[in-house]
């Protein structure tokens, strides 16, 4: 039983026309650039966070310039509490993005590290599959 499932998996793992080792290969090597391209846009939203949440802020104090008299004194008090802490939530977020966008950088350059370990362990296979796919043409040819 144990052999069937082996061989099975030989025959999953090659796929049709020997391609399972190209396609691990170019998975490896097209994750890293997902990766990359997916902290530079966690960089660009967490500008985008940064610069509103003190555009907020900025509006807040703004708002607690007009003296509290009169009937609009406590509306004014609660625009100014709201806005300083809806920026302050958003400068917040532009942190926890920051770090999210450090963290996957990381795990990119970890990834492509890994990748060239994988290459330089692995490219005999490879060799080894197109040298059996050249023999596989050539006897059919014969």
């Amino acid at each position: 039983m144990l052999d069937g499932d082996e061989s099975m998996f030989q025959h999953d793992f090659w796929g049709e026309k020997n391609q399972g080792y190209n396609i691990l290969y170019h998975n490896m090597k097209y994750g890293h650039n997902a990766a990359k391209e997916l902290a530079e846009f966690l960089k660009e939203r967490a500008a985008i966070e940064d610069t509103s949440g003190k555009a907020l802020i900025r509006q807040a104090k703004t708002a607690a310039s007009p003296p509290p008299l009169g009937t609009f004194g406590p509306l004014w008090q609660l625009l100014r509490t709201s806005k300083e802490r809806l920026g302050a939530i958003h400068i917040k977020l532009c942190h926890k993005l920051q770090e999210l966008a450090k963290d996957i950088s990381d795990y990119s350059n970890s990834q492509k590290e890994k990748h060239k370990t994988m290459k330089d362990e692995v490219s005999p296979a490879g060799e080894a599959v197109q040298s059996l796919e050249a023999a596989q043409v050539h006897t059919q040819r014969v």
